[in-house]
């Protein structure tokens, strides 16, 4: 590392250091410059990381820069900006992309600098040899579109002593960051309005956003499979929705079997292996479901199963239309799927709706039980697929995205895995 420099960070907290505390950067924050020359500087996040802001002289032209705090961290950066070469102002800044921008401060606000001057007095800030914070007492000397003129309340050589970089505030506010103390009893700053001039974007206080999901990103044939996923996800939640309607008419059908209301019933199916409670429709020898109900799986594999919703009389008394399958765990249900809300024909899962298993949960269309066409599937961890399904097999182009919505892999799937390069996608 070409003229690596030890950078010594302390947090600066209700204008005093916080001790005995790992950083956390929630404040501003200081550091100190070791070489080649000493100095200090201020952190504040831009775009997705942090940056330092401190006197140009201090970074000495050394494009990258070794940071570390006093608790033990370390981060490398790299000068950004040097606006003594393009503005001839003695002020430099360095980007710090290893440190998040949600631990860092927010940007100062140069537009408040002004009227923080009026301030009879105000402070300068810095991080002495010890990593202790010094504080000078100050007066406004004069002030310039490009300068500061600071007036010491007390004039100790000692005390000016690497302040190149230091903080001036006012009010409470950061106005300037000092870049020279040629005497005792005067201290020069670059005003915060004199870089927001020049550099307008400088103190943008929003933090870069991540597109998630982002389309973009795939190849057209991935693409437009996750487009179909997300336009079948879509509908399935709409589905899934008016299931849940069904499923609670149903619920309030089967307590007016309960209590033998006109026109609600109860019976045992022919074969003896499911009981339902709900709207009936008499027929010359018997009755069948016919409107809203439940029925309940009394033996075999699939014993104990629920389904809630409407029935038709031509789908002999089954499941048909909208309702909600309650599951539990029995033979029948080797995946120990929990529910499904949507759509059903003859006592299957036909058309779109959402199916919730322990450890994912699918969105899309269904042919007697198994998923087909493209599909959109939550995983456990927050992971998500968007792929195409065959005859309830996962067969085809998909994409798989991270929890927080970007590509870990996409391409050709087959029995449960990614397998093989696909054009333009990644892993």
């Amino acid at each position: 590392m070409e003229q690596a420099k030890m950078i010594w960070l302390g947090l600066l907290g209700a204008m005093s250091v916080i001790a005995g505390a790992g950083p956390n950067f929630n404040g501003q924050v200081l550091m100190r410059v070791d070489s080649p020359a000493m100095g200090s500087a201020f952190i504040f996040h831009k775009g997705d990381s942090c940056v330092a802001l401190t006197a140009a002289h201090v970074v000495a032209g050394a494009p990258h820069q070794r940071l570390a705090d006093g608790y033990g961290g370390t981060w490398d950066g790299s000068v950004e900006h040097d606006w003594s070469a393009d503005a001839g102002l003695d002020v430099a800044l360095i980007r710090i992309k290893s440190l998040a921008a949600t631990r860092c401060p927010e940007p100062p606000d140069p537009s408040l600098a002004a009227a923080a001057l009026r301030q009879p007095v105000g402070l300068v800030l810095s991080l002495d040899a010890t990593n202790s914070l010094k504080r000078i007492a100050v007066t406004v000397d004069a002030v310039s579109e490009t300068e500061l003129i600071l007036r010491p309340l007390h004039s100790d050589d000692a005390a000016y002593a690497a302040l190149s970089g230091s903080m001036v505030y006012f009010g409470g506010q950061p106005v300037g960051v000092v870049y020279n103390s040629p005497i005792a009893t005067q201290l020069h700053a670059v005003p915060l309005w004199a870089l927001a001039e020049i550099s307008p974007n400088l103190f943008v206080t929003t933090v870069a956003q991540v597109v998630k999901y982002d389309l973009d990103q795939l190849p057209e044939t991935i693409r437009n499979v996750a487009i179909q996923a997300r336009q079948s996800r879509e509908r399935a939640e709409d589905i899934a929705q008016r299931a849940d309607a069904e499923a609670d008419k149903g619920n309030s059908a089967a307590v007016s079997a309960d209590n033998k209301i006109a026109g609600f019933g109860i019976f045992i199916d022919d074969a003896g292996d499911a009981r339902y409670r709900g709207q009936i429709l008499p027929l010359a020898n018997e009755a069948v479901a016919d409107g809203s109900g439940c029925r309940e799986i009394l033996t075999g594999s699939a014993t104990g199963d629920i389904y809630c919703g409407t029935f038709s009389k031509a789908e002999d008394g089954r499941a048909s239309g909208l309702g909600i399958m309650s599951y539990v765990k029995n033979d029948d249900n080797f995946n120990n799927l929990i529910e499904f809300k949507g759509q059903f024909d003859h006592g299957l899962r036909s058309g779109y709706g959402i199916l919730i298993g322990p450890h994912a949960t699918w969105y899309g269309r269904f042919v007697s039980d198994g998923s087909d066409g493209p599909t959109s599937i939550d995983q456990d961890g927050g992971t998500r697929l968007e792929i195409e399904f065959h005859n309830g097999m996962g067969e085809g182009y998909g994409v798989l995205w991270d929890a927080n919505g970007q590509i870990v892999r996409c391409g050709l799937w087959k029995a449960g895995n990614f397998q093989g390069p696909v054009s333009g996608c990644p892993g």
